[in-house]
């Protein structure tokens, strides 16, 4: 039931703070990243769910902003728009055809965002696919 209700979230307010901008805030992505090495935001924008029969498609696009750390000595941002594709098969829980991609990069780091735009892909592709396993999970508990 909980994918349900975040799915729901998800088409209802793209624009404002949402279950899925808390979790990658929340992952911290950026925590590697010399010298903006905090997670200061994630704001999904466009989201679309799609269910056909034991299949959801869901695709989305926001933006990623990461600052330096409180009490650093100079304050540099970077940004770059995320857009996830998945699909959960609800049966069996497994995610295929996950793709998850960084582009349109800005801000005085940009980049240090961009050198390690490969790692953060990675990075947050694990994370989407560990929590789209587990919310499938908790959805065929309930």
């Amino acid at each position: 039931m909980r994918l349900a209700v975040i799915l729901a979230l998800l088409a209802a307010a793209p624009a404002s703070a949402n279950p899925l901008s808390d979790l990658i805030v929340g992952a911290n992505p950026c925590r590697n990243l010399s010298p903006i090495d905090r997670t200061d935001t994630a704001r999904l924008s466009r989201a679309t769910i799609d269910l056909d029969g034991d299949r959801v498609m869901i695709a989305a696009t926001g933006h990623l902003r990461c600052r330096t750390s409180p009490g650093t000595w100079i304050g540099l941002d970077a940004a770059a728009r995320i857009t996830l594709a998945a699909e959960v098969d609800l049966v069996t829980c497994d995610v295929q055809g996950l793709t998850v991609e960084l582009d349109d990069f800005g801000g005085a780091a940009a980049p240090v965002l961009r050198l390690a735009e490969t790692a953060l892909e990675d990075a947050l592709r694990d994370d989407a696919r560990r929590e789209l396993v587990r919310l499938c999970q908790d959805l065929a508990e309930d």
